[in-house]
């Protein structure tokens, strides 16, 4: 997923030179913008995709009284259609 991120700013970060040395090591001059936007981006959308699967989750469990509800309310209607079936 790419997220059109509009006008490119600078920023300042602070890493460890360690871990900067083999970045730039490993990454073209012309390509480290890019590679740290996508890994961000990348980041960002894990995120969010972890916040929706949590929200699921939380309205899965808040719902679960209510299905249960209904569950009680007509089983007993299916289980009449099932005999109604199987009578024969």
């Amino acid at each position: 997923m790419i997220i059109d991120i509009g006008k490119t700013i600078k920023k300042t970060y602070y890493f460890s030179e360690p871990l900067i040395k083999k970045f730039e090591k490993m990454t073209r001059k012309r390509e480290r913008s890019k590679v740290i936007s996508q890994m961000i981006q990348e980041w960002i959308s894990e995120r969010e995709k972890q916040r929706l699967r949590e929200e699921i989750i939380q309205g899965c469990h808040e719902m679960s009284d209510v299905y249960l509800e209904i569950e009680k309310e007509h089983h007993p209607l299916e289980e009449e259609v099932e005999r109604m079936l199987y009578e024969d």
